[in-house]
């Protein structure tokens, strides 16, 4: 049985978090932190997680 412990509703499933790992650090790499110094949606864009899980 299921017992909600918080009024957020929110879950993440163990499987999720890499992919939201994986998604955060990528627009944290080539949005906000961009080497160049200049936030490049399209290199963020083009970023593929290819890893089995």
């Amino acid at each position: 049985m299921f017992k909600e412990y918080t009024n957020t509703s929110l879950i993440a499933c163990c499987w999720d978090l890499k992919l939201m790992s994986f998604e955060r650090d990528s627009w944290v790499d080539t949005v906000l932190n961009h080497p160049s110094g200049q936030p490049s949606v399209e290199e963020y864009l083009q970023k593929q997680l290819n890893v089995d899980i």
